[in-house]
């Protein structure tokens, strides 16, 4: 929901852009003029969405998923790190790594 808020916003200001930028113009609304819409998606969401194909390819491995449920049952630490990751990409990132994994089985 977010990102579809996010790329709605970001349309609204590529096509009020272009059609400032082309006052008069017999096509004010052409790909090369909405570019930019592209671009702030590509800069801000792709990476976002990425993270977000990764983890549903790694909740396809049910032990991962088992063993991370587990933890955050059990450890209060693991509780935050989840809480942290839903506000922040780069905690999101992280559970991409191995070493996200290794650290979980750690005591």
């Amino acid at each position: 929901m977010g990102n579809a808020l996010t790329s709605g916003k970001y349309a609204a200001q590529a096509i009020e852009k272009a059609l400032a930028a082309s006052a008069g113009s017999k096509e004010p609304l052409s790909a090369e003029a909405l570019a930019e819409y592209e671009k702030s998606v590509a800069a801000d969401l792709r990476p976002e969405i990425k993270n977000s194909y990764l983890l549903q390819r790694l909740s396809r491995f049910r032990f991962l998923l088992n063993l991370f449920i587990g933890k955050a049952a059990d450890k209060k630490e693991v509780r935050e790190m989840i809480i942290g990751m839903i506000g922040s990409d780069e905690k999101k990132g992280e559970v991409v790594s191995p070493l996200f994994y290794l650290k979980l089985l750690l005591p």
